[in-house]
């Protein structure tokens, strides 16, 4: 779906644009949704290290590579001490049969921290030990199935998740007053998205490319995701994970196989993603006013924990 300028009259209905189309108005602003998280996604040796259980980085949200630099690792590299087997690697780096890896591990890289709004911890990873990560993404995940919604920090600042199938979550986002556009759904991959959506083949594609855009995708006649996500709108704002944090909630979902052949089979969970209408800093869930704020919505805060 391109998205065209097509006008919307005073009663909201849609008016053809120049060329005689018709579109709606959420097609032209799906690409803000979600400001400033355009970055590429984990690359497949990335995610093969995420997903390989025999792997330090097994399941660890801060895993990148020189091809594939993960943002929420870089603004922190400056604070991060090098273990030994860090270190080791970096003086080997010239050394073609030694894996590509800038980033830190789970010994000595930043980690997860899921917290209440008083900044009590609900569950934190274990900073030190790779054999005991995804605590964090366990308890967020049990919490979005019960309901709940979730501040999960990001670059640009602060995403509002909740589970997209939970209307009485959805409705409880939209009372809290932070946000009044559309919200923004997440899936595993396309796969995920059958029967909800229907993208057409240049749409397919480029929803699938590493810059993990937003497009705005016409809902199936049978859609089940409810109305509420974007009210009055026929299409729906679409993005797939542009982070490890999230392909970690899809993976917890998925119960945590070996490998990445579950990358590509349909996976039920599906997240609504929602900023706020103020514009919030990095580390806002970290921030006592910000973070007072979203409180009047967010039951946790999943936040990265310093090394």
């Amino acid at each position: 779906m391109q998205a065209v300028a097509a006008k919307a009259t005073s009663s909201g209905a849609l008016t053809p644009d120049s060329a005689g189309r018709t579109e709606n108005p959420l097609a032209s602003r799906a690409s803000s949704l979600l400001p400033g998280d355009a970055k590429p996604a984990p690359c497949a040796a990335c995610l093969e290290r995420m997903f390989d259980p025999a792997d330090c980085c097994w399941q660890y949200a801060f895993t990148s590579c020189r091809h594939c630099k993960n943002p929420s690792a870089d603004s922190r590299q400056q604070l991060i001490q090098p273990c030994s087997a860090c270190l080791r690697t970096a003086a080997r780096q010239d050394d073609s049969r030694v894996p590509s890896s800038d980033g830190p591990c789970p010994r000595c890289g930043p980690h997860l921290d899921l917290q209440l709004g008083n900044g009590a911890s609900i569950a934190c990873d274990r900073h030190g030990d790779e054999l005991h990560t995804g605590y964090a993404i366990a308890a967020s995940l049990a919490l979005l199935r019960n309901g709940a919604i979730i501040a999960i920090e990001s670059e640009s600042g602060v995403h509002l998740c909740c589970d997209a199938r939970n209307a009485v979550a959805i409705t409880r986002l939209r009372a809290a007053g932070l946000n009044s556009r559309p919200m923004a759904v997440m899936a595993a991959n396309l796969a995920s998205l059958a029967g909800e959506l229907m993208p057409n083949a240049s749409e397919s594609e480029y929803l699938q490319s590493r810059t993990r855009p937003v497009l705005a995708l016409q809902r199936h006649p049978q859609a089940t995701l409810p109305a509420s996500l974007a009210p009055g709108e026929e299409v729906l704002a679409v993005t797939l994970p542009f982070s490890a944090l999230y392909y970690l909630l899809f993976h917890a979902s998925a119960d945590a196989p070996s490998g990445i052949a579950w990358l590509a089979q349909p996976q039920a969970l599906l997240l609504a993603l929602s900023t706020t209408d103020q514009e919030a800093p990095p580390a806002a869930s970290g921030n006592s006013k910000a973070r007072s704020t979203l409180a009047r919505a967010a039951d946790a805060f999943l936040i990265y924990g310093d090394s």
